[in-house]
């Protein structure tokens, strides 16, 4: 067998340093030398020690389980006992599996293996990688090609070899932490410290690709719950990043966390957990290149040791913009006491009409059975003499706002009259599902006449939802020209359809719709589903970045969510200048760093914010 496969593990003296050295010479299925050689050590039991994890390794996993662990021994401190234990006898027990006879060495030679693992059976002569559906051709006249299907799924293409993984000499540290605000603990964080040994065993995904070191970080600031977007980040990140077989390009790394937090998002809409949300930020560090995605309440900057910061990711959603106001407003959100909101009450007549959700909420009707042309004139004559602009005393209102609230007044007469005029039970069906609440089962079964008992089954009423959403639907089908809220209220009754289909147990949907009457804290985040539909008050929009990690400076890489996206860059640098190398103590001086009203740590029990 040793005239095929070749494997020694030798321990040599270099400078007064002894180092462990790998050397593999293959002739089946092709000819080829691997070298690996492991970090320089000042005892010889301890480069033995390493060339023993080289060899055990190398069986197990092959040249990149080598070439891991080897860049992974450069950080390992062997003990007193451990270095006793040293025994170079056991760097010749290493075997590399043999062939029995010609035949077995004609057969292998014969069929080439490809680069990285991950590769299955598809026909006789060909592998495929089932993620990435590259096939690899063993055999015949291609033999030694790399193939994908054309784009008519009959014809095969050519394409590129899979990229060899490279080593880079960058150190990662990575750390957590947070602190106490008010209320329970919201907010999660996820670190993985490797992504391909993770996707392996927690995933059964191969990911052998990537550069290292591969490591990620993920964390969920939750306004209301983030447990559940932090149980199942990784099921969506590592299989979107395996793939490609080939180097991911910058901007191909920043389109999977985007496509990975919306794929959590969507998911995350269709269960139980509807209502929760969070602030959302994931880093991915592979090789020399750290790749972010974030929406909401969060923010990334690079601080140096030499005292300056670089802004490189900010989530956005901030509800202090008078933009970002204004398209709350137009959505029908409102924003109470530093919180964004579905509705609130106005003591003003204007903001509430800027507010109104539809053309009804803008005439202050609130009966179905009072909709008529009389009552229809009477509301409008009422309101518009409280927002007419010229009824307003010189320089004590804002005259903007009374002027839009007056034209939109108006438009909603105009569009009722309009509504009545065509056909009067149809604007009073068109009326009730605006006017529903159907993000409560009561609401929604209210709206569709259906049951509105919860339950773990939801199929039979499922199928009783649709078919009177679709009746509901047909008798307000004559409002289509004349509402310009007729697609709202379709949207309504969607969504009362896929309120009662999540299954929920009974005991636990008090529990989830209380969630319902909590503001948060941005206009941009994952979930809370109350309020993204049927009216875009929150909206899910992930922003990404790349950075080029340098080789010949540290650097320390703040990732804030919650209260702590908000301090300065001056404030980050200060708490942690005396912190070099260190990201846990880092982290935990920007978290105690906050103003009590905003995070710091107090004597009650509280909401935390991470860093």
């Amino acid at each position: 067998d040793a005239e095929f496969n070749v494997l020694r593990v030798t321990v040599e003296e270099a400078e007064k340093k002894f180092v462990a050295k790998l050397h593999i010479t293959l002739k089946v299925p092709f000819a080829r030398d691997v070298n690996v050689q492991g970090p320089l050590r000042d005892s010889r039991s301890e480069a033995i020690k390493d060339g023993c994890e080289l060899g055990k390794r190398y069986i197990v996993e092959g040249e990149a389980g080598a070439k891991s662990v080897a860049f992974k021994l450069k950080r390992k401190r062997w003990t007193a006992q451990e270095r006793a234990d040293a025994d170079e006898s056991k760097l010749s027990e290493f075997k590399l599996p043999g062939f029995q006879g010609n035949q077995g060495l004609q057969a292998v030679q014969q069929r080439l293996q490809p680069i990285g693992e991950g590769w299955v059976r598809y026909n006789d002569d060909m592998l495929v990688h089932q993620q990435s559906q590259v096939y690899f051709v063993q055999s015949g006249e291609r033999a030694g090609r790399y193939l994908r299907r054309g784009g008519s799924g009959a014809e095969w293409e050519d394409v590129e070899a899979p990229h060899t993984s490279q080593d880079y000499q960058t150190w990662v540290r990575l750390a957590s932490a947070s602190c106490v605000k008010q209320g329970a603990k919201l907010d999660r964080a996820v670190l993985l410290n490797d992504i391909a040994r993770i996707a392996r065993l927690a995933c059964k995904i191969p990911l052998a690709f990537v550069d290292r070191p591969a490591c990620a970080c993920a964390i969920f600031q939750g306004f209301r719950n983030a447990q559940w977007c932090a149980e199942n980040a990784h099921k969506k990140l590592l299989p979107l990043l395996a793939e490609k077989v080939h180097l991911h390009t910058s901007a191909e790394l920043e389109e999977i966390l985007r496509r990975a937090l919306l794929e959590l998002d969507a998911e995350l809409l269709a269960s139980a957990f509807a209502f929760s949300g969070c602030s959302a930020l994931i880093a991915v560090c592979l090789g020399d290149r750290l790749v972010a995605a974030g929406v909401g309440e969060v923010r990334i900057s690079v601080l140096s040791d030499r005292g300056t910061s670089t802004p490189l990711l900010d989530g956005g959603g901030s509800l202090t913009s008078p933009a970002e106001q204004e398209r709350i407003r137009a959505a029908g959100g409102a924003i109470r006491d530093g919180q964004l909101v579905c509705q609130a009450d106005f003591a003003d007549d204007a903001y509430r009409i800027l507010s109104a959700r539809h053309v009804f909420d803008t005439l202050a009707i609130d009966a179905e059975d009072t909709l008529e042309e009389k009552s229809v004139r009477s509301a409008f004559r009422r309101l518009a003499l409280k927002v007419h602009p010229d009824k307003q005393q010189a320089g004590l209102a804002d005259a903007s706002a009374f002027k839009a609230a007056f034209e939109k007044l108006d438009s909603a007469r105009e569009a009722v009259e309009a509504m009545l005029a065509e056909d009067v039970e149809s604007c009073r069906d068109i009326f009730r599902v605006l006017s529903s609440e159907v993000h409560t089962r009561t609401g929604a079964a209210r709206l569709l006449g259906v049951s509105s008992t919860a339950s773990l089954d939801t199929e039979a009423v499922t199928e009783e939802a649709v078919a009177a959403s679709k009746a509901l639907m047909r008798k307000f089908s004559r409002m289509q020209l004349p509402c310009p809220d007729y697609d709202r209220a379709v949207a309504i009754c969607e969504e009362a359809v896929e309120t009662l289909r999540r299954a929920c147990a009974p005991e636990a949907l008090p529990r989830y719709e209380a969630l319902l009457a909590e503001g948060v804290t941005t206009s941009r985040a994952m979930g809370l589903r109350d309020l993204r539909r049927p009216f875009p008050v929150v909206m899910m929009e992930p922003r990404t970045a790349t950075w080029q990690i340098p080789s010949d400076a540290p650097a320390r890489v703040a990732l804030l969510c919650g209260a702590t996206a908000g301090l300065s860059d001056e404030r980050l640098l200060e708490a942690s200048a005396r912190h070099a190398h260190r990201p846990k103590a880092s982290a935990l001086r920007w978290c105690l760093g906050l103003p009590e009203a905003h995070g710091g740590l107090s004597r009650r029990r509280g909401r935390r914010e991470g860093a």
